[in-house]
């Protein structure tokens, strides 16, 4: 009988470097969840927004990670999480701008029981930061 591929629950922080807030009219601002969820994030006091999102590392033969799950878009080997704005009320999957956060390139030994981050009930952390863009989030 074969062996279960290992894996290992990452909750991952993406916080916006910049501030970034949606222009008018009222827009949904969130981190993508499948085709059409969005999920919001929280504004700190400095304007800056971090996104949460449970994805499952899986060890691949080679020893390096893919992830998994329904935040995760893209081909295997371009992962990302979508940062998405859509007008409130609009078509749910009729999005306004998405910027895409590319995944860390991880090892297994990253992902292990082993890993020195903050450990927590839906797994380890894994933070990193993006500037939304650079600019505010508009539609075109």
């Amino acid at each position: 009988m074969p062996s279960a591929v290992p894996s290992h629950a990452l909750r991952l922080q993406v916080t916006c470097a910049l501030p970034c807030r949606p222009d008018s009219p009222p827009f949904e601002f969130g981190v993508q969840e499948g085709r059409d969820t969005l999920h919001p994030g929280q504004t700190g006091a400095d304007g800056r927004v971090t996104f949460e999102a449970v994805v499952t590392a899986v060890q691949r033969a080679d020893g390096s990670v893919r992830y998994r799950g329904s935040f995760v878009h893209g081909p295997s080997a371009e992962q990302i999480l979508y940062l998405s704005v859509r007008l409130v009320g609009a078509n749910p999957t009729k999005w306004a701008r998405r910027v895409k956060v590319r995944l860390p390139a991880l090892t297994w030994t990253h992902c292990g029981p082993s890993m020195s981050t903050n450990e927590s009930a839906s797994g380890t952390k894994v933070a990193c930061a993006t500037p939304c863009g650079g600019r505010a989030l508009r539609t075109t």
